[in-house]
């Protein structure tokens, strides 16, 4: 689904009671800006496709709190380290340092987004050994997962959980 065919996604949804595929369109509800969200879409034959009152607020309520996951999930993934396998402490602790403060402001949004930020990030710019890097790339990977299986919560869909 394109983000422009998001809200008809949620309209077409609530009115065919599809109840499963909410979660999904409410993320990439909550991706767009706020004037689309207000505005909707406008199609070319004039027609306006727009979220419910109640929709608009649970779109920008589970955007805030997938915002607020994603900076706490940053905020952890700069205490994972291989431990014991760490090739280099020190320098994959000081690689980790510049990394984070990069990361922290360039990303925010994109809590569900691949892990190729990180792969490529860690691969160019960042010496970390392939311990600690596998370690962060797992731990990015386990926090997509978990919230991609919140979205529910997150959105406030009752009745998405129950047809999951």
């Amino acid at each position: 689904m394109s983000t422009t065919e998001a809200i008809e996604v949620v309209n077409l949804a609530r009115a065919f009671n599809i109840p499963s595929i909410l979660p999904a369109a409410f993320y990439v509800c909550s991706r767009l800006s706020p004037k689309v969200l207000m505005e909707g879409i406008v199609y070319p034959d004039g027609r306006r496709s727009v979220l419910s009152p109640a929709d608009l607020l649970r779109c920008w309520n589970g955007q805030q709190e997938l915002d607020r996951r994603y900076a706490v999930a940053l905020q952890d993934l700069r205490n994972v380290i291989a431990g014991d396998f760490c090739e280099d402490e020190d320098e994959c602790s000081e690689a980790k340092k510049n990394h984070d403060e990069k990361e922290m402001c360039s990303t925010m949004g994109c809590c569900l987004a691949s892990t190729s930020w990180l792969d490529e990030d860690l691969a160019d710019e960042v010496t970390l050994c392939d311990c600690c890097t596998e370690a962060r790339v797992s731990s990015w990977k386990e926090f997509r997962s978990d919230t991609w299986n919140a979205l529910p919560e997150i959105f406030d869909l009752k009745d998405a959980n129950e047809a999951s």
